[in-house]
């Protein structure tokens, strides 16, 4: 899955599409009537597209199946039949194809679902913060800063070390603004945090927001094939989570 930056909900992975999915998305409409490739890179594509350049064939070929477009570059003879025959579909693709980020999909699915009546498949947050309101995202995390006192963070990586423990990310359609919060252990402490930002709510609509309380930060690192260190969170201890306005 790639990455993309959507103007609407800011980084997120992104699915390509067929060019008549791509229409029926512009138009508000989810069909489940499509199939999702996966055998060089999520792709999703109509009946017609499936139909259409015969791919069935490729998706359950015995030498195909399960394989990354790279596998099968390095593995088949450019000469045999399946082999150009797979490179061509993927270029008649390729020509029509259109990115989607992954949260406008759920969007359109949501608006489809609510159009026939029937009951949303998953929680949608349409009244949270995101990457449109980033001002306000900004000013919650400095009046965060500068009406608490936060243990200073310890980042594997030492310019960072000296930024508080906490950090603020714009929500999206299917998740909410969260705000992550580390070394605040007393229950009365966090609880000043909560009721600071309720209050601080008060001043916009977008008010659905989720608080996790961690106990530590955990950093895990294992080297690489170039022996450099490739570094993780490791297990980390959740306190509290706190949901509010959802």
């Amino acid at each position: 899955m790639g990455i993309t930056y959507c103007k609407k909900h800011g980084r997120q992975g992104f699915d390509q599409v067929c060019e008549h999915i791509d229409a029926k998305f512009k138009e508000g409409i989810f069909s489940l009537e499509t199939h999702r490739l996966n055998f060089w890179e999520i792709i999703l594509v109509c009946d017609n597209c499936w139909r259409d350049y015969d791919i069935e064939k490729f998706e359950n070929h015995p030498e195909l199946k399960g394989k990354s477009f790279f596998d099968i570059d390095d593995e088949f003879d450019e000469n045999s039949s399946i082999y150009k025959e797979y490179g061509n579909v993927q270029q008649k693709l390729n020509e029509n194809l259109r990115g989607w980020c992954l949260q406008c999909i759920k969007e359109v699915e949501v608006k489809t679902t609510r159009r026939k009546g029937k009951v949303e498949p998953f929680p949608v947050f349409e009244k949270t913060l995101t990457v449109t309101q980033q001002e306000t995202v900004d000013r919650l995390f400095e009046e965060l800063i500068k009406n608490f006192q936060f243990q200073n963070s310890v980042y594997w990586k030492a310019q960072f070390q000296n930024r508080p423990a906490v950090s603020v990310s714009a929500g999206a359609f299917t998740y909410p603004l969260t705000i992550t919060i580390y070394y605040v252990i007393s229950e009365g402490e966090q609880n000043q945090i909560i009721e600071f930002v309720k209050n601080f709510l008060l001043q916009t609509e977008f008010n659905q927001i989720k608080i996790i309380f961690y106990e530590a930060e955990i950093w895990a690192s294992e080297k690489n094939q170039f022996g450099l260190l490739n570094w993780h969170r490791g297990e980390e201890s959740i306190l509290r989570e706190v949901h509010l306005n959802y």
